[in-house]
């Protein structure tokens, strides 16, 4: 346990200005900024969705509204986890089959990442998994 306890860390929150500063580089004049915003406000997912909201209730331009538009609407990106991201979600899983109390100390940090975080989802679902369990079940 003391070891996950030290090596698994929630996911990053990310700044609310970094976020709003994304949004803005959607309109830029320069196509390759335009597009390197998308990509990370992509990568973001769920988290910046409220941001999207909001920036479409401020009457944004054409062009942002209709990458906002994807970027709510589209399906999210499907690409395979990284190795780093796999032993995470792993350590996730062990956690949850222990079910100690100290486990389910460290999935409570987890779950109190970044929103959308998939690392952040996956702890909260194994803690709501936790919750149903019998008591003394491993």
């Amino acid at each position: 346990m003391a070891l996950l306890k030290d090596r698994l860390k929630p996911a990053p929150k990310t700044d609310p200005k970094r976020i709003r500063q994304l949004i803005g580089e959607l309109d830029s004049d320069k196509f390759a900024v335009r597009e390197a915003a998308f990509k990370a406000l992509q990568d973001l997912g769920l988290e910046a969705e409220p941001a999207f909201r909001k920036a479409l209730q401020e009457n944004p331009s054409a062009e942002v509204q209709k990458r906002i538009d994807a970027l709510l609407s589209g399906p999210p990106p499907r690409t395979a986890p990284s190795p780093d991201m796999l032993r995470r979600l792993r350590a996730i899983t062990a956690l949850e089959q222990v079910g100690s109390e100290e486990a389910r100390q460290v999935l409570l940090i987890l779950a109190n990442g970044a929103p959308g975080a998939l690392l952040t989802r996956e702890a909260k679902a194994a803690l709501d998994r936790l919750a149903k369990r019998p008591t003394g079940t491993p």
